[in-house]
């Protein structure tokens, strides 16, 4: 059996329904459609970067260069290498002058790749082990050649550039290498030309001591990218002659703007919308549609009111609007028919009396007071039995008449001789008819059974025989 429902609770529950799936649908596209977009756009940014880190390494690398052709250009440099005045060169490239021109240290060369003049700023000892990349081993061929690059030294990074230290119409007299320590200072001011934190951050630590030429050029590629709270980081790494990995990448991270940042933002707007047209929708089909249907309903259960329908009715839909019709002509057709037969009831001339479950009088019409002598006020809800008695046989008397109607739903009609209280002196041969209904209410409650008493004669009472 199905159960019963309201169109309220079915359309609110079918608007909330349509709108879960609608806002989960249309919030997980957008969430997906803006993934793509970003993962779009970070691709992009990754490729455009890529050329970025590359200019900017090789700038780096052109500033250095300029300033070790101003060392191996320099004719004080030339001169005192070649004649081995070795003081000079100690005064001339002492450390304030390697801090003034932001170097590290300074290696001269000579054309067998000896040692013959170096000076820096940093430990003897890390400066050392870089040096033993540059100086040749003993006993093996060296040529000198223009090169840059970088050194990883304990963790630790230089940039460094090697030039011939010669003169147009001679040959050269050794070479001559500068270095530059990778500090936070550069970094930072790295950071500011491109306007985002540039790193270096290394990624192997299998050698002590490495050296890293990029003379044959580089190739920098992305390595791997997250995303943090507030930027996108992404690790490049270097690889160079012979396709070898470098053992530091390089990091740039790149702050999201709002609209990156705040990716939900659209997703939960579109959320809030569909929440707030649904409850537009409701709040017009409960307008519309709900409320005068529960008004119309509330006037038909208090009782029809033609004045109070009518002005329901015009804010009814037109479909309900033929549905109530057609109740008001059917309302009217059934109240016509019940006071027609309640003016029928009180115009006969028979008995008629409802009673209940209890055997309580309900209903009496207008002969059936009379010939009970009481006012149908005071019949109403006092026991049947109190008011008619049978006089020829008890065990077929009211009781079991009412018993019969009222339990076992079935209808009695005999022939009896009944007394009443009102009229002791008269006995009544009536014809009875007591039919089982529930039809007829009354303010107390509902009527169960009906009795219909048609008097054929009447009899004085002798009361000192005992006889009726």
């Amino acid at each position: 059996m199905s159960s019963r429902y309201s169109i309220d609770s079915a359309i609110k529950w079918v608007l909330a329904l349509a709108a879960i799936v609608i806002a989960i649908v249309t919030g997980m596209a957008a969430h997906m459609a803006l993934k793509e977009e970003r993962q779009y756009w970070q691709s992009q940014l990754i490729s455009n970067y890529r050329y970025s880190i590359t200019a900017m390494v090789n700038q780096e690398f052109e500033h250095l260069q300029q300033l070790s052709n101003t060392v191996v250009e320099s004719s004080a440099t030339y001169g005192f290498v070649k004649f081995g005045r070795s003081k000079y060169l100690e005064r001339f490239y002492a450390n304030r002058t390697l801090h003034e021109k932001s170097l590290s240290a300074i290696l001269i060369l000579n054309t067998e790749g000896r040692d013959t003049f170096s000076n820096t700023t940093i430990s003897k000892r890390v400066f050392n082990l870089m040096k033993e990349r540059f100086v040749a081993v003993s006993g093996t061929p060296y040529a000198s050649a223009r090169d840059h690059g970088m050194v990883f030294v304990e963790g630790r990074i230089f940039l460094y550039v090697q030039n011939k230290l010669d003169r147009a119409s001679q040959k050269a007299i050794g070479s001559v290498v500068i270095f530059r320590e990778v500090t936070s200072e550069m970094l930072e001011k790295q950071s500011r030309e491109i306007g985002l934190e540039f790193d270096i951050q290394y990624t192997s630590a299998n050698h002590r001591v490495m050296k890293v030429s990029y003379a044959n050029g580089i190739v920098v590629n992305a390595l791997s990218s997250s995303d943090t709270d507030e930027s996108i980081r992404i690790e490049y790494q270097v690889r160079y002659s012979g396709n070898l990995l470098q053992p530091a990448s390089f990091v740039i991270h790149v702050p999201l703007d709002k609209a990156m940042l705040n990716q939900w933002v659209l997703p939960l707007t579109i959320l809030l919308f569909i929440f707030g047209a649904v409850v537009s929708m409701w709040m017009v089909i409960r307008q519309f549609l709900i409320q005068p249907s529960l008004e119309f309903a509330r006037l038909v259960t208090r009782g029809y009111d033609p004045s109070q329908t009518k002005q329901v009715e015009k804010r009814l839909p037109l479909e309900l609007d033929r549905v109530y019709s057609e109740f008001r002509h059917l309302y009217q057709d059934i109240e016509r028919q019940s006071r027609f037969s309640d003016l029928l009831l009180e115009a006969i001339g028979d008995v008629i009396i409802t009673v209940n479950i209890d055997g309580e009088i309900e209903y009496t019409n207008p002969a059936a007071a009379h010939w009970l002598g009481f006012s149908e006020t005071n019949l109403e809800g006092k026991p049947l039995e109190l008011y008619l008695r049978s006089r020829d046989n008890l065990s077929s008397g009211v009781s079991n008449w009412l018993y019969q109607a009222n339990i076992d739903k079935k209808r009695v009609e005999t022939e009896a001789k009944v007394t009443v209280i009102g009229n002791l002196e008269q006995c009544f041969g009536v014809h009875v008819i007591c039919q089982p209904i529930d039809l007829k209410y009354s303010v107390n409650g509902s009527s169960t059974s009906v009795i219909v008493i048609r008097i054929n004669e009447t009899h004085q009472c002798d009361h000192r025989n005992q006889l009726c």
